[in-house]
Parts: C-alpha cells; sequence; structure tokens
C-alpha cells in the first residue's frame, strides 16, 4: 500500500510539473508573439523609409510618428531623424565637425513601443539614409 501512495505522489508531481511547463510555453509564446509583431512593424518602417526620396517630409529633421493603425499589442511606431551636416557633431568620429563627409547623410533612429503580459516594452534600431 505504501509503494501505491509513493507512486501516486511522483506521478502527481510529474503531472503538476508538466502543467507548470505548459503555461510557460503558452507565456513565451505570447512573448514572442509580440516581439516578432514590433519587429515586423518596425522592419516595414524601416524598408518604407529608406525607399522615401532623401527630401520628403517623413524625412524632416524632427520627431515623427507613424499614422499607421497598429497590430494589437503595438502601441506606437515613432522615429526620429537628424541630419548629420551642420548638426555641430563629430558624427563620423574623426575629430572634425561638420566636414563635406558628413553632408547628404539622415541618421533615423526608430522605436517601437509595444506591451507583452502588461509591462511595457520597447525596441529601437539606428539607421543611416544616404542622399544619393
Amino acid at each position: 500500500m505504501l509503494e501505491l501512495i509513493i507512486a501516486m505522489f511522483i506521478f502527481s508531481v510529474g503531472i503538476l510539473s508538466m502543467a507548470l511547463l505548459q503555461a510557460r510555453a503558452i507565456k513565451g509564446n505570447h512573448q514572442a508573439n509580440n516581439m516578432t509583431l514590433a519587429v515586423t512593424v518596425m522592419s516595414d518602417h524601416i524598408e518604407r523609409l529608406m525607399n522615401e526620396d532623401y527630401a520628403s517630409s517623413e524625412l524632416s529633421p524632427g520627431s515623427h510618428t507613424s499614422s499607421d493603425t497598429m497590430p494589437a499589442g503595438i502601441q506606437s511606431c515613432t522615429w526620429e531623424v537628424s541630419d548629420w551636416g551642420g548638426d555641430a557633431t563629430d558624427n563620423d568620429g574623426d575629430g572634425i565637425t561638420d566636414e563635406t563627409d558628413e553632408q547628404g547623410i539622415k541618421e533615423i533612429i526608430i522605436t517601437v513601443n509595444y506591451r507583452t503580459q502588461g509591462l511595457p516594452k520597447v525596441m529601437s534600431a539606428t539607421f543611416t539614409k544616404i542622399n544619393q
């Protein structure tokens, strides 16, 4: 009889452990789904901005917010554009500010805000657009 009780206890611990693993897997899948959505939104906006004309209003220096409808879980997509020429900064790290090789380059920092498990998350990327 004691062997049966011990076996039932071990079996029930195993079943409870499997249930806990399943719950954590579901939570992990939800987090991964939200992160994938954020990466997709960011990639779409990067591609769109890279295809914009250099003089486009979407690439004017300053802050911009996407007017697109965001998928569930995604709060916003914003980007900050700075023009390397005339910003009084040594952008290429050679010790000289606003030289000719810094002209015609814009730096774009894109940020996606989203929520996972009720917690706010931020994903960002930086890229440059060259006037060609």
